[in-house]
């Protein structure tokens, strides 16, 4: 809905060593809404191809996801503007299942991709306001494919 430039602060703890790797994360959008995004993930990394040694991490890994998000009412608010209207209080948005494929080139260097489907499936008000085009009046598909590739390096 708005086209300004904003920054975020976030803060993110997770176990991924367990076999559930959960994470939880806190968004705070510091110039535009002042909203807060609160969301929990669970997922599972699975080994698609093992390290040479005991102890190596993963040549190549795939990691599923599940996660659920909670906007709070500048939050929601800013994202779903006029066609929002009747969603004005917090709510549950922004449910995503991820997979991402990592290759670990080396170590401390990695190459990643992952597939994610958006949608606000436990709030029919948002569910309603996400698939509402506000320039031509029609509704369309409220959901989101994302995909994006990642470099990593780590010293």
């Amino acid at each position: 809905m708005v086209d300004d430039d904003t920054q975020f602060l976030t803060f993110s703890v997770g176990l991924p060593d367990l076999w559930f790797e959960p994470t939880f994360s806190c968004e705070r959008d510091i110039d535009r809404d002042e909203g807060t995004c609160l969301n929990l993930e669970v997922g599972h990394t699975f080994s698609v191809v093992e390290g040479k040694e005991e102890g190596d991490d993963d040549i190549l890994s795939f990691r599923v996801s599940l996660a659920q998000g909670w906007d709070d009412q500048r939050r929601v608010t800013a994202y779903l503007g006029e066609a929002g209207d009747g969603c004005d209080e917090a709510c549950l948005m922004d449910t995503c299942l991820k997979g991402e494929l990592t290759w670990n080139i080396t170590d401390g260097v990695s190459l990643g991709a992952y597939l994610a489907y958006y949608d606000d499936l436990f709030d029919s008000s948002a569910h309603d306001a996400a698939s509402h085009d506000e320039g031509t009046e029609a509704y369309a598909d409220s959901y989101n494919f994302v995909t994006g590739v990642s470099l990593a390096f780590a010293f």
